[in-house]
C-alpha cells in the first residue's frame, strides 16, 4: 500500500540551462562558436580551436525560485509555499592540448539540475517535501582538424546520477469521514536512488573557412542509461497508529533499482561575424524527452512492516510502475557578442524553450513549462595568455494558474472498527496539484581561462 504513493512521483526535465559562464551569458547560443572548455557539452569538434594548449576553470552559481498557493476548498484554505533550497555551486573545467591537426581534452562537467525543499507540514507535502536529480561527468574529448573548413570530435564520459525525493502519504481512518489532512495521519515517504557508472558520449562536427566569417556546428548526444540502486524509507513516527498496530518506527528496503535514461539531445547553431568586432549565433536545440521509460519502474522492492496483530512482518513486494508524460522540447538562442576594445568583451542572448511536462501534470514536483530567458556577461583579456568572464542568465517560466490538475493524493482509508480484521482502501482522493504558481531560475558565475 505504502509504495503506491510513487504513482504520483515525477521529475521534471531538469536541464534549464547550458553550461559554462560564456555560454548561458548567451542563453546558450554557443553550438558554433564556443572557444572555452564547454566545447565538452556544446560541440566537441570545437576543440580544434585550441591553438596549443588551454586550461579553464568555472564556478557558477544556480538558484530555482518557486511559490505554490493551493487551490482552495470548501473544507480548507492555504498559505504560499516557497523552495528554499540552499543555492548550489557548480564547478567545472578541464584542460586541452593540440597535437598537429588532433586536439586532446579531459574535464569534468555538471550540467544544472534541480533542488527543491519544501516545510514538511506545508500544503503541498502530498506531492514534494524534498527533491533533487544530479547528473555529472567526467571525460575526454579527441577533435580532429580535416581540412581548412572541417572539423570532427568526439566525447566520451563517465556519468553519475543520484535522485533523492520525499513526500508524505495519508492514512487516515474511515471512521472520520470529515479527515482535512490532519498530520497524525501523515506517514512519510523517501526514495535514493544513485548509478556511478553511467558511460555517455556524443559526437560533433564544426564547418568554417578560412576567412572565419562564419560557422556552423552540430552535435549529436545519445541517450545515457542508468541502472540506479537505492533505498526506500516508510517513517510512522509521527502516525496514530504507530506503536499500537503499527510496531516499526521505519521500514527500509535498501536494494531497490530504478533504469534511467536522459534523453537524446541534438544541438545546431549557425554563426556570423560581420565585422572582426561582432559575432552573432542563432541556436536550435532539440530533447528527445518522449522516449523515457513510461512507466518508470522501480524493481527489487522488498520490505516488512512488523504490525502487532500478526507474528510475522508484512511484506510489500514490487515492482512499482512510476508513469511519466514528458515530451519533446525544443528551443531557439540568438546571442552575440561584441568586442568593446582590445581587452573588453561584452555578450548577451535570449532563449525561447518549449516546456516537457503537460500543463495538467505539472505541480511542485514537475515545474517545467515554457519559458522564455536572457543573459549578458563579458570577458576581460589581462594578456595574450590569460581571460576572465563573468556572466548571468535568468530563465523565466511566468506566474501562471492550473484548475485542471490530474494530479491526486493518494491516502489510505483504514477501517478500525473490527481490529482482529482491519481493511485498507487505497484511494486518490484530493486534488493537489491545483493553484497558482510561480518560477524563474537565476544563474551566475565566473571564469578563468588560460592559454600556454
Amino acid at each position: 500500500m505504502l509504495f503506491a504513493l510513487l504513482s504520483m512521483a515525477q521529475a521534471s526535465t531538469f536541464y534549464f540551462a547550458d553550461i559554462g559562464v560564456k555560454g548561458y551569458s548567451r542563453a546558450g547560443a554557443m553550438i558554433a562558436s564556443v572557444d572555452d572548455v564547454t566545447a565538452q557539452w556544446y560541440n566537441p569538434a570545437a576543440f580544434t580551436r585550441v591553438e596549443k594548449g588551454m586550461f579553464g576553470i568555472q564556478v557558477s552559481y544556480v538558484l530555482h525560485n518557486v511559490s505554490f498557493t493551493r487551490a482552495a476548498t470548501e473544507e480548507l484554505s492555504y498559505e504560499e509555499v516557497v523552495n528554499n533550497s540552499q543555492p548550489t555551486i557548480i564547478p567545472h573545467g578541464g584542460v586541452a592540448y593540440r597535437f598537429g591537426d588532433l586536439t586532446t581534452y579531459i574535464g569534468f562537467t555538471s550540467p544544472y539540475a534541480d533542488y527543491l525543499t519544501y516545510p514538511s507540514d506545508g500544503s503541498q507535502r502530498y506531492s514534494l517535501i524534498k527533491s533533487s536529480v544530479l547528473q555529472t561527468f567526467t571525460g575526454g574529448v579527441l577533435a580532429y582538424k580535416v581540412n581548412d573548413w572541417v572539423s570532427i570530435g568526439v566525447g566520451a564520459s563517465w556519468n553519475i546520477i543520484e535522485i533523492q525525493q520525499s513526500r508524505k502519504l495519508s492514512m487516515y481512518s474511515s471512521n472520520a469521514p470529515d479527515e482535512t489532512e490532519d498530520s497524525q495521519y501523515d506517514v512519510g515517504f523517501s526514495l535514493q536512488a544513485r548509478d556511478d557508472f553511467g558511460v555517455a558520449y556524443n559526437v560533433a562536427t564544426m564547418i568554417e573557412p578560412p576567412s572565419k566569417k562564419w560557422a556552423f556546428g552540430l552535435m549529436v548526444q545519445p541517450p545515457t542509461y542508468f541502472e540506479a540502486k537505492g533505498t526506500m524509507e516508510a517513517d510512522f513516527s509521527e502516525h496514530f497508529l504507530y506503536e499500537t498496530v503499527i510496531l516499526d518506527e521505519k521500514a527500509t528496503d535498501d536494494n531497490i533499482t530504478m533504469n534511467i535514461h536522459m534523453p537524446l539531445i541534438i544541438r545546431s547553431g549557425f554563426a556570423f561575424r560581420p565585422t572582426d568586432a561582432i559575432e552573432m549565433e542563432l541556436s536550435v536545440v532539440w530533447e528527445n524527452w518522449s522516449t523515457l521509460p513510461n512507466p518508470l519502474v522501480v524493481d527489487n522492492v522488498d520490505m516488512d512492516i512488523a504490525l502487532s496483530l500478526s507474528d510475522e512482518p508484512e511484506t510489500i513486494e514490487g515492482p512499482i510502475e512510476i508513469p511519466n508524460g514528458y515530451r519533446d522540447t525544443f528551443s531557439v538562442r540568438l546571442g552575440g557578442d561584441w568586442k568593446a576594445t582590445s581587452q573588453l568583451q561584452l555578450r548577451t542572448g535570449v532563449l525561447f524553450e518549449q516546456g516537457g511536462i503537460p500543463t495538467s501534470s505539472i505541480n511542485v514536483s514537475s515545474i517545467d513549462r515554457d519559458k522564455f530567458g536572457y543573459g549578458f556577461g563579458a570577458s576581460y583579456l589581462f594578456s595574450d595568455a590569460f581571460s576572465m568572464d563573468i556572466g548571468i542568465f535568468q530563465s523565466f517560466f511566468g506566474t501562471w494558474s492550473i484548475s485542471d490538475s490530474t494530479m491526486n493524493r493518494l491516502a489510505a482509508e483504514i477501517d478500525l472498527s473490527d481490529f482482529n480484521d482491519i481493511q485498507v482502501n487505497l484511494i486518490e482522493d484530493r486534488v493537489v496539484g491545483n493553484g497558482e504558481y510561480s518560477s524563474n531560475v537565476f544563474y551566475g558565475g565566473m571564469s578563468a581561462t588560460y592559454n600556454f
